[in-house]
């Protein structure tokens, strides 16, 4: 009777050892699975950390032209204001030879057809300068929406990556439930 009672506890001894060994298998199986979930996650943060650099660089060269274009601009607009007090001061030129020579009708109609198409010439370059103006104007606003399109991505990118540290902080409360 001793004997089977003894038998009886080596048996229910070796059936816990053996359950527990099967649990410690479960949990190690558990651990490098999360291992394995941790490990991918690091690799697609690089990649996205990878694409945020890749934005970035994108972003700043938009930045770069748009400094560009709108040094640009600043010169064009000063250049055509120069143009203009050039036309106000042959114009007054104009006026004035027109008054002094306005006898001479044969010389003063000669001399205003040469005037008419200087002027014409001028309002050409002025209108081929508008033209180039707002082309640019076109440009900037281009340029505009691709950086705030940018600006969109990286906003989303960056909830994306609050998720995904949201969810290995997660993995990692489990994993050191786990390990307790």
């Amino acid at each position: 009777k001793e004997l089977d009672e003894i038998n009886e506890k080596y048996i229910q001894s070796m059936n816990s050892l053996m359950k527990e060994k099967s649990n410690k298998e479960l949990i190690t199986s558990q651990r490098d699975r999360i291992t394995q979930e941790m490990n991918s996650i690091e690799k697609e943060k690089e990649l996205l950390l990878s694409e945020i650099n890749t934005i970035k660089k994108e972003r700043d060269e938009i930045n770069e032209m748009y400094q560009q274009s709108v040094a640009k601009e600043i010169f064009d607009q000063e250049s055509i204001a120069k143009q203009r007090d050039i036309i106000e001061q042959e114009k007054d030129t104009i006026i004035t030879e027109r008054d002094s020579i306005a006898f001479d009708r044969d010389s003063l109609k000669i001399q205003r057809d040469t005037y008419k198409k200087e002027l014409d010439e001028i309002n050409e370059k002025y209108i081929q300068s508008m033209n180039s103006l707002m082309k640019e104007k076109s440009n900037k606003e281009l340029i505009t929406s691709q950086r705030d399109r940018i600006t969109q991505e990286m906003n989303s990118i960056e909830k994306e990556k609050e998720l995904l540290l949201s969810e290995i902080n997660t993995i990692k409360k489990e994993r050191d439930e786990i390990n307790e």
